[in-house]
């Protein structure tokens, strides 16, 4: 993905930063100052004969969901999900589904039940998450449904324990700025294969995987009393759909696998509006200009918004995005006003990209700017009034679903639509919404003999005011937020407690082959990383034995003419250099050796290639290519073919010498212990462990339990690690990988704001922070990997091991826990 702002908002190659995609989302906002309107409810009589004759009997019925009543209520019946063109209906009700989307690989088992427990009191009743192709299938054929957070069933269990529903959403490719867009690099062990369009392996590996995961959710099902409602199948191909034969018969091929899997729900699929036999969805940062279309388009289906993006990711060497809580309620709310039944923020939670499963370049925070942040904590300015407008709707919902809206005033960039019977003085019986989209002036509009003040870009609900009869009252505005400050025990920055690393180690990874029994020989030129790799760690070794004058009257110019990502220059063990992005790399590799005697021609070329991830949004996946990709030559010898010895990973992944139960060999030592002061620094290619006691960690935590307690309901615990001083690579903490960190490279120096003006309409450039910094310098480590869990006590010390490529400093690391 471009590093620069500008390039990402017009032609990122990136998930939701594409120029289709970004077109496609700000539809809305063209269209709205554009166009004339057209009212919502104006849809083919017979579909709006179908919704107003149940009206009567809906409104006096509530439109609470299943899973919202108490556990004591619930049973484990089967329920029905179907639709009408109104709303999903489960069991015979209509449903107004205010949706969070929380992927559970994002986040661990432990903090589950809270993140849930969270999500529901915030009035969101339903829970959006994808599954993870790759994660459950690492290998053809071997799945895993139940270790850590690819526990998908104890998460769908969590949901309902809740009270939540389930919109499931199997892809099986997801985007999700998740390597590879979900889907699982052993599917390139078919070089003829080719991804999403009409390729028999390709498909048959999908239908596979597909039909194993409705086995596993089995269980889970409404008709099994379970909360999932709906599901879906692909995943936004509309936006990368040519014109092809192949294509089109591919997307139809998906639709009738979706139909021939009996699930007893509604499937779906977003951005898919060329397809009329499945339900259809919008993606965007608004959506409610996409309504009138689709009712025209499929009067049969009710108005669904799957992503209602709250925020933007983050890319490495990038600002951070981030969307006013005005006008992320502002979108929210328009959709439903103007008739839309289900809504679900992406992200709700967003969580962290652990391990290596991130995107192409993106960081390993995923908080998106959600109304539960990366750590699991409510946003300052969006949960609360979130929370308040949700409840407020979930209130109304009756009246809402019994029909659609009537807009009785639309001009001058104003709307006044209403649900229910307005003359009624019950309160209940009615709801009224005035939107305006005038990006900088307030408005005065009337409605039923009273006058409101609109603010600019804002939607106020309007209700029967019973202290004045007759009358009207504003009962809340998306413009009005109320800010709630975070305790500085939530803020990593200025937690009250930072803990340091009590010892150190250390290892310098040899260049070269660490084990020739593993290394892979290629003899017509070095081979490509990925197909030799199998995408099982970021970096590879490409060794050539060369015989080269490197004296003082040879010649050492060393060319490569493109390598992906990032590369690593060796001769005999010594380091020549570090590339970016390498294209026509040129330097005399003589610079890291010193003087060669005129008769020293036998010699190693080491180069390391590593990968900053795979990327997810886009086309021809089966034709990404990384590691040495063009012409090698070193002085004049060309050494493009010929025989190239090359090696997956390092020693030290190999070893596994992140795991705490890794035992060091006496007789060969991997770790050399040092002192704070002599630890080697800024040492490309070293791997550091650090630990800390854990009863220094405990000490830490119970110190602030007290004061966390006095300052928040319910504290959830979480640990941040400062990693500011270190340079890129990967990070473990008592094992389990944290993810890849990068602090060498900094967002742009200009483009930021202090604050934000949300009105006018959202861009993912429109709002920074961040600039001149690295985009990431403090990484989440949850509390069950520091202190471990119930059934798995800690260790007496917390271990933390990096492998830093381009060299560091360790000591300058620090745990922070955090309370939220």
């Amino acid at each position: 993905m471009p590093s620069s702002r500008s390039a990402r908002t017009a032609s990122s190659p990136a998930r939701r930063g594409s120029a289709a995609r970004r077109l496609a989302s700000l539809v809305a906002l063209v269209a709205v100052a554009s166009v004339a309107l057209v009212a919502v409810h104006s849809i083919p009589s017979a579909t709006a004969a179908a919704v107003a004759s149940d009206g009567a009997a809906r409104a006096s019925s509530p439109a609470q969901p299943l899973f919202g009543r108490s556990l004591a209520a619930r049973s484990a019946a089967s329920f029905n999900v179907t639709y009408d063109p109104r709303a999903i209906v489960a069991d015979g009700k209509r449903q107004l589904l205010m949706v969070g989307a929380i992927h559970y690989p994002r986040s661990v088992p432990s903090t589950w039940p809270e993140l849930l427990r969270r999500t529901k009191e915030a009035g969101i009743n339903t829970i959006d998450t994808y599954v993870f192709w790759n994660l459950h299938e690492p290998e053809r054929g071997q799945y895993d449904f139940s270790t850590g957070n690819a526990n998908l069933p104890l998460f769908l269990q969590l949901a309902r324990d809740a009270g939540l529903f389930v919109s499931l959403r199997i892809g099986p490719y997801v985007c999700a700025e998740w390597t590879y867009g979900g889907l699982p690099v052993w599917l390139r062990d078919d070089p003829s294969s080719k991804f999403r369009t009409f390729d028999t392996p390709f498909m048959t590996a999908m239908e596979s995987f597909v039909r194993k995961t409705v086995e596993v959710i089995e269980p889970y099902l409404s008709r099994n009393g379970g909360p999932i409602i709906m599901m879906q199948m692909e995943n936004e191909y509309g936006n990368i759909q040519t014109s092809s034969a192949s294509d089109a018969n591919y997307i139809n091929w998906a639709v009738n696998l979706a139909k021939s899997i009996d699930v007893g729900v509604p499937w779906f699929m977003c951005q898919q509006d060329n397809i009329k036999t499945i339900l259809t969805t919008c993606n965007g940062f608004y959506c409610d200009n996409w309504i009138s279309d689709h009712r025209n388009s499929v009067p049969d289906q009710p108005a669904i918004f799957t992503e209602l993006w709250s925020g933007w990711f983050q890319g490495v060497g990038e600002a951070r995005p981030y969307r006013p809580a005005e006008d992320l309620a502002f979108s929210f709310a328009r959709f439903f006003v103007r008739g839309g039944d289900y809504v679900s923020y992406y992200m709700w939670h967003g969580g962290t990209n652990f391990g290596r499963w991130r995107g192409l370049n993106i960081a390993t925070t995923y908080d998106y700017d959600a109304p539960l942040n990366e750590y699991g904590f409510p946003h300052p300015r969006k949960y609360k009034h979130l929370q308040t407008l949700h409840n407020i709707l979930a209130q109304y919902s009756p009246v809402m679903l019994a029909s659609l809206p009537t807009k009785v005033y639309g001009a001058n960039s104003q709307e006044i639509h209403t649900y229910g019977n307005t003359s009624s003085p019950n309160p209940l019986d009615s709801i009224v919404f005035l939107s305006s989209w005038d990006s900088s002036n307030s408005v005065k509009l009337a409605f039923d003999g009273v006058t409101f003040t609109l603010p600019p870009w804002s939607v106020s609900v309007v209700v029967r005011d019973t202290d004045a009869k007759h009358s009207w009252k504003v009962l809340f505005r998306t413009s009005d937020v109320v800010e709630v400050p975070q305790p500085a025990l939530s803020l990593p920055a200025k937690a009250p407690v930072h803990i340091s690393m009590a010892s150190f180690a250390s290892h310098a990874e040899r260049p070269g082959i660490w084990n020739a029994a593993l290394a892979v020989t290629k003899t017509s030129g070095p081979g490509e990383q990925l197909s030799i790799t199998r995408d099982k760690a970021d970096c590879m070794w490409s060794v050539k034995q060369v015989s080269q004058d490197l004296s003082p009257t040879g010649d050492g110019t060393l060319v490569v003419a493109r390598a992906e990502d990032k590369m690593y220059v060796f001769i005999d063990n010594a380091f020549v250099g570090f590339y970016s992005s390498p294209t026509n790399v040129k330097v005399d590799v003589r610079t890291a050796l010193g003087t060669v005697p005129a008769g020293a021609t036998s010699h190693q070329l080491s180069i390391l290639t590593c990968t900053t991830g795979l990327y997810n949004y886009g086309t021809k996946f089966e034709s990404i290519v990384k590691g040495i990709l063009g012409k090698v030559t070193l002085g004049s010898q060309d050494l493009s073919g010929g025989t190239w010895v090359h090696q997956t990973g390092t020693l030290g992944e190999n070893l596994k010498v992140f795991d705490p139960l890794f035992a060091d060999d006496p007789t060969a030592p991997f770790w050399t212990p040092a002192a704070a002061s002599s630890v080697p620094k800024n040492t490309p290619l070293t791997w550091y462990r650090a630990t800390i006691p854990t009863q220094t960690v405990s000490t830490a935590v119970d110190s602030l339990r007290a004061t966390a307690a006095q300052q928040i309901a319910r504290p959830m615990l979480a640990f941040s690690l400062f990693v500011g001083t270190l340079g890129r690579g990967e990070l473990w903490v008592n094992g389990h990988s944290v993810g890849r960190f990068d602090t060498t490279v900094k967002a742009p120096s200009s483009g930021c704001t202090s604050s934000c003006d949300y009105r006018g309409g959202f861009s993912s450039s429109k709002c920074l922070d961040g600039c001149g910094q690295p985009s990431q310098v403090f990484l989440h480590v949850p509390a069950e990997w520091v202190l471990g869990t119930g059934s798995t006590p800690a260790a007496s010390d917390v271990q933390i091991t990096l492998f830093d490529e381009r060299g560091g400093d360790p000591t300058g690391m620090y745990l922070v826990p955090l309370f939220g």
